[in-house]
């Protein structure tokens, strides 16, 4: 019988054979052994799972970036991510002092939601394209990529066009395409 590598470990089918959720060799989900659940069923904005926010449709994630999000989504990214590589209010801009009035007043500004946002979608895409692994897809997204121009991801997702730039990288990158 084939091993396969805890790496990339298979999905299992759920309804219509589309994969729900990931699982390990021995058949264990991933989630028991990690801290995120990856599962397929939110489809494009997936990523709010991340963040803890339960309605994920574009209108409702728009509405709540204007009101600025909760300032549990961040605590929650963090906590979930805990990695050292990752400094997460760094990565979104967001000085120390600046942090702990947002953690005291219990809500994000509009720019820095947007920014959160952001980057959790850029995470949740990593974590996909390396199915479920969230340690390899923390170290792609700070090691330089040569299809990146030399930049770590993470550097040119602190920007819209760089966003969409590592968007398209990881989409070709799920597709075969290394050029």
């Amino acid at each position: 019988m084939k091993t396969q590598s805890p790496i990339a470990p298979p999905a299992r089918p759920g309804r219509g054979g589309v994969p729900t959720e990931t699982t390990l060799d021995a058949g264990e989900p991933l989630a028991a052994q990690t801290s995120i659940r990856i599962t397929r069923r939110h489809g494009r904005h997936g990523y709010a799972e991340l963040l803890g926010l339960s309605d994920s449709s574009a209108a409702k994630l728009h509405e709540q970036v204007k009101a600025g999000l909760p300032y549990s989504a961040l605590d929650r990214l963090q906590e979930r991510l805990d990695h050292d590589l990752v400094d997460l209010p760094r990565v979104i801009h967001i000085p120390e002092r600046t942090l702990q009035r947002r953690k005291a007043e219990g809500r994000l500004q509009p720019d820095e939601s947007d920014r959160l946002l952001r980057f959790a979608r850029i995470l949740w895409k990593t974590i996909e394209l390396f199915d479920g692994d969230l340690d390899t897809a923390v170290r792609w997204l700070v090691a330089p990529v040569v299809g990146l121009g030399g930049l770590t991801p993470l550097e040119l997702a602190q920007s819209e066009p760089g966003t969409l730039e590592v968007e398209a990288l990881i989409g070709r990158l799920e597709h075969g395409v290394f050029a």
